[in-house]
């Protein structure tokens, strides 16, 4: 709600009068809400506007009131390219001015439209159009105001609920919140709010005076977002994987053999995943009689997609941490474990062994 005070002074027989009078009007405010969660943006109350569709505009109508009855009117429009800069938490600041502009209106009354072939003077609008009882104009080039369709207003208030007709380059948003430094990305709510004037045209009923009126809307764009997220991390095959030897010559006095773990990862990771590894793992292949007496084999692990390829060594781990280099909403990246083992220090029977990585987001 906004007031606005009048002071009005009256000089009679040298006394002075003060009289407040106070004008009381609503103040809505239109919202863009927004979800963006790693690389996927959905917006939860945008549809396709009639002017065209592609152009987006709000589903919810904002009220008018107290219009005054017009004899016939014109919907109109000022483009008017504002700077757009989003505020996140800490003070975050992400600019998507090329990405979001409002390009015209929809006017909606409370009857079916009809054209009539008054003209208001004023330049016509890039497009504009009628659809039922839905007036529209677009203007997304030229910032000079401009009109649309002069339709009957049957002496009565033209019309009564307005929204925003959208350009929304969802790419340019997405890359907006890519372009945050890794170090300041957080989660939370990214918002601005800012005004806009817009005029309609009208004619009087008795007095056929052609007139003008400008209005005032507030916008506010408001978008959720979460860097990335992880929804499952599992094997492709779960369970015991053995080692393949086909690699092992007959003549060869080494056994060599590999197992191939194929890691299925789903979420969302716009910059990649990391894979931990916990300090309190084994990294060796044991024989399952413990009483024989036979040495442990140790492992050697690669995972091909990671910033550092080799994970563990003749069973010694190499890193704690490290990047792997994949991006998406469902990936599936190998890791290789590997053994060598003179043949004469492996014994005859099944061996065995398990370790732990865990996974997180790159952020």
């Amino acid at each position: 709600m906004i007031k606005k005070l009048y002071l009005i002074k009256i000089l009679n027989n040298k006394k002075l009068l003060l009289l407040i009078a106070i004008y009381s009007s609503n103040c809505f405010s239109f919202m863009l809400d927004g979800e963006l969660t790693g690389n996927d943006l959905k917006f939860r109350n945008v549809v396709s506007s009639v002017s065209s569709s592609s152009y987006k505009t709000l589903a919810d109508w904002e009220p008018e009131h107290n219009l005054l009855p017009a004899a016939s009117w014109s919907p109109g429009f000022k483009l008017d390219n504002k700077g757009i800069v989003l505020i996140g938490p800490g003070g975050v600041k992400v600019d998507i001015s090329k990405a979001v502009s409002i390009v015209g209106l929809e006017y909606k009354a409370n009857n079916a439209l009809e054209e009539v072939s008054e003209e208001l003077s004023i330049a016509k609008c890039d497009t504009y159009g009628i659809s039922s009882n839905i007036a529209y104009v677009v203007n997304s080039m030229n910032s000079t105001v401009c009109s649309g369709s002069v339709v009957k207003g049957y002496n009565a208030m033209p019309y009564h609920f307005i929204r925003p007709i959208l350009s929304i380059d969802n790419t340019k948003i997405v890359d907006a919140f890519n372009n945050i430094p890794l170090e300041n990305r957080q989660e939370g709510f990214y918002s601005y709010s800012f005004g806009f004037t817009y005029p309609y045209g009208f004619i009087l009923p008795s007095s056929k005076v052609k007139t003008w009126q400008n209005k005032f809307k507030n916008l506010v764009i408001s978008i959720n977002y979460k860097p990335g997220y992880i929804a499952d991390v599992r094997l492709e095959k779960p369970g015991v994987h053995e080692f393949d030897f086909s690699m092992t010559k007959p003549e060869s006095a080494y056994l060599e053999g590999i197992a191939k773990f194929n890691v299925i990862a789903t979420g969302s990771f716009p910059t990649g995943l990391v894979l931990n590894i916990p300090e309190d793992n084994d990294f060796s292949l044991k024989h399952v009689n413990g009483k024989l007496g036979a040495a442990d084999i140790p492992l050697n692990i690669v995972c091909p997609n990671c910033e550092v390829q080799e994970l563990v060594t003749d069973g010694e781990k190499q890193l704690s941490t490290t990047k792997i280099n994949v991006s998406g909403t469902k990936v599936k990246f190998p890791i290789d474990v590997k053994i060598k083992k003179e043949r004469q220090d492996v014994a005859l029977g099944q061996y065995y062994g398990n370790f732990v990585f865990t996974f997180g987001l790159n952020l």
